[in-house]
């Protein structure tokens, strides 16, 4: 789009310079002693709104694999308590076994 600058300072306020080539548009208004400019092309329009899809996509895909990473880290224990939990069953099949010994070692000698 052309506009010669004399028409741009003759233009009224509210008044606009409107064209449109192809898929691209363009505005052209005057507020005060400022020329405004708006500009679209639908080519860009929708790269944009591709680019928004992709981005909330990967927001998506991350809030799940955070999740994922939270909901395993809960499930994967203490090893202090794993520690703990091995130290009491060894303990207790310890003082099975030694009982299971002993009794079975009397009932032999008393044969």
């Amino acid at each position: 789009m052309e506009i010669p600058l004399s028409e741009l300072t003759n233009l009224p306020e509210k008044a606009a310079f409107r064209a449109k080539r192809g898929r691209a548009s363009a505005t052209v208004e005057k507020r005060g002693d400022t020329i405004v400019v708006y500009a679209t092309c639908d080519s860009l329009q929708r790269q944009c709104e591709y680019y928004e899809r992709q981005m909330a996509s990967y927001k998506k895909a991350l809030a799940q694999q955070k999740n994922e990473a939270r909901t395993e880290k809960e499930r994967s224990s203490n090893p202090w308590k794993m520690l703990l939990i091995a130290f009491i069953a060894g303990v207790a099949t310890g003082v099975v076994l030694t009982r299971l010994i002993i009794g079975c070692t009397r009932q032999i000698r008393k044969d």
